[in-house]
């Protein structure tokens, strides 16, 4: 697991310069608060794993990151203390960058019609908002890799089947009949297509076509 006390200082900026916070800085943002152990050198090696975190320093990286013990131990992966995110992520299953996004979003300025169309997309057919974001998910996964066959009623990864296809890496072999080849006996011109580009076009294709569907229903709908 990586260390959240680096995570939540990295992760953490300055409203007001913009930057993110270094150890050094907030060395000082303990002391003045009370918390002097807390040293430079201390902050450093609690980052690396080589310090243990005392109850009462714990106490200040809560007050000055606002966030929980539980995040800080690795028991939980929100890490704010705001109940209004807490029980938002609590019902959705979004994570707390995620809501923060949303929340950052809703306060600015000529929103509506954003809210209006993510508000469409997910509330108006449960199935295409699912198959969206499955499409969406499978795009950015790319332990998908490994091409398949079918055989005795199971899948199996084609690399492993013996006498059967050859070894054809990551990718997928593709053919078109040539009556011409073999000596105009007729044969098969193959290429390999990468299964990162069959992924990825068919996650998008999916996507185009779910939103225009969408699309449709909405028209439909006004």
């Amino acid at each position: 697991m990586e260390n959240r006390y680096k995570i939540i200082r990295e992760d953490y900026e300055f409203k007001k310069d913009g930057h993110r916070m270094t150890q050094k800085e907030l060395a000082t943002i303990f002391k003045k608060r009370g918390y002097a152990s807390l040293t430079h050198e201390a902050i450093r090696k609690i980052e690396t794993n080589n310090r243990t975190v005392y109850k009462h320093e714990m106490q200040g990286y809560i007050e000055v990151f606002n966030t929980t013990s539980d995040y800080l131990l690795g028991f939980s992966d929100e890490p704010s203390r705001d109940m209004n995110k807490i029980n938002a992520g609590n019902v959705t299953g979004l994570n707390g960058a995620a809501i923060e996004t949303l929340s950052k979003m809703r306060a600015g300025n000529d929103t509506d019609a954003f809210f209006e169309t993510l508000n469409y997309l997910i509330g108006k057919d449960f199935t295409l908002f699912t198959e969206l974001i499955d499409a969406i998910r499978l795009y950015f996964d790319e332990s998908y890799n490994t091409p398949m066959l079918v055989t005795k009623e199971q899948f199996e990864p084609i690399n492993n089947i013996d006498n059967t296809i050859c070894d054809i890496g990551n990718s997928i072999n593709i053919g078109k009949y040539d009556k011409k080849l073999c000596n105009n006996t007729g044969g098969y011109r193959v290429i390999g297509l990468p299964v990162s580009l069959v992924r990825e076009s068919y996650s998008m294709y999916t996507v185009q076509h779910i939103l225009e569907e969408l699309k449709n229903k909405k028209e439909s709908d006004t």
